[in-house]
């Protein structure tokens, strides 16, 4: 939803392969984030115990996000062949690009299809300069907004676990991206499944 938005879109450190945060830290020594380090000496004045404290601060800690990138499932998921400043996530065997590469239904491929679609002569001004209007801003769970310029596009994602049905505001053109296999439409009804992001032409 947020890299077909207005402005320049970002990856981060390992989102692309759906990389999961790390926050099972042993001990503070396996922290290097200067912030957390502080904010766990603060929990300890406080009087909580060392336990307490790296339980406390491990939720919040920015090098949840900052553990190695999972290359492969080889030793310390493929980043190096040396000592890694963090620990690598222990599920780097399951969650890796050497697993996802040839998968077209990866995290990996689906980041590509936004890419690609971004970059492509036909919907790239649209997307990169087209106006930006919201979309059903009351419905429920829904997160949904047009980009127009030359295109028409409508994004839509559905927030929750049940599904729910969409009135467009005319009948779909053409599916520019979908993470599900099915689009449920019954005219200018969109029947989405539960967390359903769809891209569409209008």
């Amino acid at each position: 939803v947020n890299f077909l938005m207005p402005g320049l879109p970002f990856i981060y450190q390992g989102q692309e392969i759906g990389m999961e945060n790390y926050s099972k830290f042993d001990s503070i020594d396996d922290i290097d984030d200067c912030s957390t380090k502080d904010e766990y000496q603060v929990a300890l004045d406080a009087g909580l115990t060392p336990d307490e404290a790296l339980k406390a601060v491990s939720m919040r800690s920015r090098d949840n996000a900052r553990s190695p990138f999972q290359w492969n499932d080889k030793e310390n998921a493929g980043f190096t062949t040396g000592t890694p400043w963090l620990k690598v996530n222990p599920n780097y065997s399951d969650i890796n690009l050497a697993k996802q590469h040839d998968d077209e239904l990866s995290v990996w491929n689906f980041y590509r299809s936004l890419i690609r679609l971004r970059k492509s002569p036909e919907y790239s001004n649209t997307i990169i300069y087209g106006s930006f209007e919201p979309y059903k801003e009351e419905q429920h769970n829904l997160l949904a907004y047009r980009r127009v310029a030359d295109k028409d596009i409508l994004i839509i994602a559905n927030f929750q676990t049940d599904s729910q049905t969409v009135q467009l505001p005319c009948e779909i053109k053409k599916v520019l991206i979908n993470n599900l296999t099915d689009v449920k439409q019954n005219g200018c009804n969109l029947l989405l499944d539960g967390y359903q992001f769809i891209v569409v032409e209008l």
